[in-house]
């Protein structure tokens, strides 16, 4: 919730560029969601929940970056 405000009025991006950087998770969650089920039985709970937790620091990097002025995606 917080992170659209954080991409427009912390980096100063344009709306249109926190949406083009924000459906990328949506995206991801859309095919990610039908296959934690499979994964939950064949890995077990916490290998699962290791691994998006992993997926979770991953992701926040770039927005470390982001927030540092050392990375800026469009342009």
């Amino acid at each position: 919730m917080l992170l659209p405000l954080f991409l427009i009025a912390g980096l100063r991006l344009a709306i249109s560029e926190a949406g083009w950087i924000l459906a990328f998770q949506g995206i991801g969650m859309l095919f990610l969601y039908p296959m934690v089920g499979f994964l939950t039985g064949r890995f077990g709970c916490r290998a699962v929940s290791a691994g998006g937790g992993l997926l979770v620091i991953i992701r926040t990097l770039p927005m470390l970056a982001m927030s540092l002025g050392s990375f800026r995606p469009f342009g």
